[in-house]
């Protein structure tokens, strides 16, 4: 399971991240804007997921999947179209989305309206919160895609 393996020691991250790259937040993320320094990294368990880990608390750590991997519907067309409206390119920046695992169904869900988005050439990245009231915040994730 994906979430026993996350609670890790920082001597142990290499067996089990790997392309790990240390990011600032200029403004943290909503509910943590105190926080500015997170590491991204991939897991070598579990290619299509990402693990975005601070490094001033280390047990705060999020699951996240980058956009490409997604069939591209209308959710998450809608979702690029609103990003490419400030800018923000999958072919210039990584864009990511939040995961949430639902505990009853063993399932995933994304949140669409709020992607993360990482500016690679400054190392530098923000959660961007879309006002799109048709975008939603649990974006069921289909299991077989993965």
């Amino acid at each position: 399971m994906i979430q026993g393996q996350l609670a890790m020691r920082e001597e142990h991250s290499e067996e089990i991240l790997r392309n790990q790259l240390e990011i600032r937040l200029p403004f943290g993320l909503p509910g943590f804007e105190s926080l500015s320094r997170f590491l991204v990294a991939e897991l070598i368990d579990f290619p299509p997921f990402h693990f975005l880990q601070s490094l001033e608390e280390r047990e705060l750590g999020m699951l996240l999947l980058d956009i490409n991997l997604l069939q591209n519907d209308e959710s998450i067309a809608l979702m690029c179209s609103e990003l490419q409206k400030r800018n923000i390119k999958a072919d210039t920046h990584k864009i990511f989305l939040i995961l949430k695992l639902v505990a009853e169904t063993r399932t995933f869900t994304a949140n669409i309206r709020a992607p993360f988005v990482i500016e690679p050439e400054s190392s530098t990245a923000s959660q961007v919160i879309l006002e799109n009231q048709m975008l939603g915040f649990e974006y069921p994730l289909d299991p077989d895609a993965f």
